[in-house]
Protein backbone atom coordinates (compact mmCIF):
# COMPACT_ATOMS: atom_id res chain seq x y z
CA UNK A 1 0.00 0.00 0.00
CA UNK A 2 2.92 2.17 1.04
CA UNK A 3 4.01 1.68 -2.52
CA UNK A 4 0.82 2.51 -4.31
CA UNK A 5 0.84 5.89 -2.81
CA UNK A 6 3.94 7.12 -3.57
CA UNK A 7 3.89 6.25 -6.99
CA UNK A 8 0.55 7.77 -6.78
CA UNK A 9 1.98 11.06 -5.28
CA UNK A 10 4.53 10.72 -8.05
CA UNK A 11 2.05 10.53 -10.89
CA UNK A 12 -0.36 13.80 -9.43
CA UNK A 13 2.77 15.92 -8.73
CA UNK A 14 3.22 18.51 -11.42
CA UNK A 15 6.33 17.95 -13.34
CA UNK A 16 7.18 21.44 -13.03
CA UNK A 17 8.60 20.72 -9.52
CA UNK A 18 11.46 19.36 -10.94
CA UNK A 19 11.57 21.46 -14.24
CA UNK A 20 14.33 23.37 -16.23
CA UNK A 21 13.64 26.38 -15.68
CA UNK A 22 14.84 29.45 -17.55
CA UNK A 23 15.59 31.82 -14.96
CA UNK A 24 15.11 35.85 -15.18
CA UNK A 25 17.72 37.85 -16.38
CA UNK A 26 19.31 34.74 -18.54
CA UNK A 27 21.08 34.92 -21.88
CA UNK A 28 20.11 32.45 -24.66
CA UNK A 29 22.30 32.29 -27.96
CA UNK A 30 20.77 29.64 -30.24
CA UNK A 31 22.14 28.84 -33.79
CA UNK A 32 20.21 26.63 -35.66
CA UNK A 33 20.67 25.04 -39.49
CA UNK A 34 17.64 23.97 -41.04
CA UNK A 35 16.63 20.15 -42.90
CA UNK A 36 17.09 21.88 -46.04
CA UNK A 37 20.59 21.32 -46.67
CA UNK A 38 20.69 19.75 -49.91
CA UNK A 39 22.56 18.51 -53.33
CA UNK A 40 20.30 17.27 -55.46
CA UNK A 41 20.26 15.93 -59.39
CA UNK A 42 17.27 15.67 -61.03
CA UNK A 43 16.52 13.85 -64.28
CA UNK A 44 13.95 13.83 -66.25
CA UNK A 45 13.07 11.85 -69.78
CA UNK A 46 13.12 14.78 -72.57
CA UNK A 47 14.21 17.30 -70.26
CA UNK A 48 17.89 18.50 -69.05
CA UNK A 49 19.20 17.54 -65.55
CA UNK A 50 18.09 20.10 -62.63
CA UNK A 51 20.57 20.51 -59.45
CA UNK A 52 19.57 22.09 -56.48
CA UNK A 53 22.09 23.33 -53.31
CA UNK A 54 20.39 24.99 -50.73
CA UNK A 55 21.42 25.31 -47.30
CA UNK A 56 20.15 27.91 -44.55
CA UNK A 57 21.23 29.27 -40.49
CA UNK A 58 19.77 30.99 -37.31
CA UNK A 59 21.00 33.12 -35.39
CA UNK A 60 18.61 33.89 -32.54
CA UNK A 61 19.71 35.75 -29.06
CA UNK A 62 17.50 36.10 -26.35
CA UNK A 63 16.78 37.85 -22.73
CA UNK A 64 14.39 36.23 -20.17
CA UNK A 65 12.08 39.06 -19.14
CA UNK A 66 10.47 36.70 -16.58
CA UNK A 67 10.83 32.66 -16.00
CA UNK A 68 10.93 30.99 -19.31
CA UNK A 69 10.09 34.01 -21.15
CA UNK A 70 12.80 35.70 -23.43
CA UNK A 71 12.66 38.63 -26.14
CA UNK A 72 15.23 38.37 -28.91
CA UNK A 73 16.75 39.03 -31.87
CA UNK A 74 16.41 36.87 -35.18
CA UNK A 75 19.03 36.72 -37.75
CA UNK A 76 18.25 34.09 -40.87
CA UNK A 77 20.22 33.62 -43.74
CA UNK A 78 19.00 31.42 -46.31
CA UNK A 79 21.23 30.50 -50.05
CA UNK A 80 19.57 28.74 -52.96
CA UNK A 81 21.20 27.59 -56.29
CA UNK A 82 19.31 25.87 -58.73
CA UNK A 83 21.05 24.74 -62.17
CA UNK A 84 19.19 23.29 -65.35
CA UNK A 85 20.27 23.10 -68.44
CA UNK A 86 22.64 25.49 -68.56
CA UNK A 87 20.78 28.05 -67.30
CA UNK A 88 21.36 28.56 -62.65
CA UNK A 89 19.71 30.76 -60.84
CA UNK A 90 21.23 32.00 -57.12
CA UNK A 91 18.78 33.57 -54.52
CA UNK A 92 19.87 34.60 -50.94
CA UNK A 93 17.45 35.50 -48.32
CA UNK A 94 18.26 37.76 -45.59
CA UNK A 95 15.78 37.93 -42.40
CA UNK A 96 16.57 40.33 -39.27
CA UNK A 97 13.90 41.19 -36.83
CA UNK A 98 12.34 40.70 -32.54
CA UNK A 99 11.78 37.32 -31.60
CA UNK A 100 9.52 36.33 -28.40
CA UNK A 101 10.23 33.04 -26.95
CA UNK A 102 8.24 30.85 -24.20
CA UNK A 103 9.23 27.60 -22.87
CA UNK A 104 7.18 25.19 -21.31
CA UNK A 105 8.94 22.90 -18.80
CA UNK A 106 8.28 19.24 -19.08
CA UNK A 107 11.00 17.86 -16.62
CA UNK A 108 14.67 18.29 -15.12
CA UNK A 109 15.99 18.03 -19.20
CA UNK A 110 13.32 18.64 -21.64
CA UNK A 111 11.36 21.52 -22.39
CA UNK A 112 8.70 22.40 -25.18
CA UNK A 113 8.79 25.80 -26.57
CA UNK A 114 6.80 28.36 -29.00
CA UNK A 115 8.54 31.45 -30.69
CA UNK A 116 7.53 33.59 -32.89
CA UNK A 117 9.23 36.31 -34.89
CA UNK A 118 8.45 39.77 -37.39
CA UNK A 119 11.06 41.58 -39.39
CA UNK A 120 12.53 43.16 -42.42
CA UNK A 121 13.31 40.75 -45.29
CA UNK A 122 15.43 40.82 -48.32
CA UNK A 123 15.94 38.29 -51.37
CA UNK A 124 18.43 39.00 -53.90
CA UNK A 125 17.78 36.55 -57.05
CA UNK A 126 20.54 36.80 -59.36
CA UNK A 127 20.94 40.88 -60.26
CA UNK A 128 17.05 41.50 -59.21
CA UNK A 129 16.74 42.54 -55.59
CA UNK A 130 13.51 42.92 -53.08
CA UNK A 131 12.65 43.85 -49.94
CA UNK A 132 10.07 43.53 -47.34
CA UNK A 133 8.69 41.60 -44.20
CA UNK A 134 8.50 38.18 -42.98
CA UNK A 135 6.87 36.50 -40.26
CA UNK A 136 8.34 33.08 -38.72
CA UNK A 137 6.05 30.98 -35.94
CA UNK A 138 7.60 27.60 -34.62
CA UNK A 139 7.51 25.43 -31.41
CA UNK A 140 9.82 22.31 -30.62
CA UNK A 141 11.90 20.74 -28.14
CA UNK A 142 14.80 21.35 -25.85
CA UNK A 143 17.02 18.89 -24.60
CA UNK A 144 19.29 20.55 -21.71
CA UNK A 145 22.15 18.20 -21.03
CA UNK A 146 23.71 20.67 -18.98
CA UNK A 147 22.45 23.88 -16.40
CA UNK A 148 23.87 25.65 -19.62
CA UNK A 149 23.27 23.95 -23.13
CA UNK A 150 20.96 22.37 -24.84
CA UNK A 151 20.14 20.81 -28.17
CA UNK A 152 17.15 21.72 -29.83
CA UNK A 153 14.78 20.55 -32.52
CA UNK A 154 11.89 23.19 -33.82
CA UNK A 155 9.33 23.04 -36.98
CA UNK A 156 8.82 26.77 -37.73
CA UNK A 157 6.62 27.97 -40.45
CA UNK A 158 8.05 31.09 -42.12
CA UNK A 159 5.85 33.42 -44.43
CA UNK A 160 7.97 36.39 -46.79
CA UNK A 161 5.87 39.33 -48.66
CA UNK A 162 8.22 41.19 -50.61
CA UNK A 163 8.51 43.33 -53.64
CA UNK A 164 11.14 43.49 -56.23
CA UNK A 165 12.60 46.75 -57.08
CA UNK A 166 10.89 46.52 -60.63
CA UNK A 167 8.15 46.44 -58.71
CA UNK A 168 6.75 42.65 -59.03
CA UNK A 169 5.70 41.10 -55.28
CA UNK A 170 7.14 38.10 -54.09
CA UNK A 171 5.42 36.09 -51.48
CA UNK A 172 6.48 33.03 -50.41
CA UNK A 173 5.98 30.41 -47.19
CA UNK A 174 7.17 27.55 -46.06
CA UNK A 175 8.13 24.86 -43.26
CA UNK A 176 11.13 23.80 -42.28
CA UNK A 177 12.96 21.40 -39.69
CA UNK A 178 15.90 22.32 -37.53
CA UNK A 179 18.10 21.32 -34.97
CA UNK A 180 20.46 23.78 -33.14
CA UNK A 181 22.16 24.09 -29.99
CA UNK A 182 21.48 26.81 -27.16
CA UNK A 183 23.97 28.29 -24.87
CA UNK A 184 22.89 30.10 -21.30
CA UNK A 185 24.45 32.03 -19.69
Amino acid sequence: MKKAVIMLLVLVVPASLWAMDINQGKYELSGTTAFNFSDTSTEVTGAPDIDTTSFSFELDGNYYLRNNLGLGLLFLYENDEVDSGGVSVDSSTFIIGPQVIYNFPLNEKVSLFVKAAVGYATLEVDNEDADGWAFQLGGGLKYFFTNSASINGALTYQNQSLEADSGVDIDSSGINIGVGLSIYF
